[in-house]
């Protein structure tokens, strides 16, 4: 939302300011998108793991 409002309130950027927001929002965006992706993944193999193995007490 930053971004849109920064952009849509008519500030003039230099061209090297709008690089660097765009490799910063890159780099964020890849590792929030890997952290999701470990944790999906990790919950379904846990998620497999319990289904193969029955509970036995």
């Amino acid at each position: 939302m930053f971004l849109f409002s920064f952009i849509g309130a008519g500030v003039a950027q230099e061209d090297t300011t709008k690089l660097w927001l765009s490799i910063v929002l890159f780099i964020v965006s890849s590792l929030m998108g890997s952290y999701l992706y470990k944790h999906g993944v990790k919950d379904k193999i846990i998620a497999l793991k319990q289904q193969d193995m029955p509970n036995v007490q």
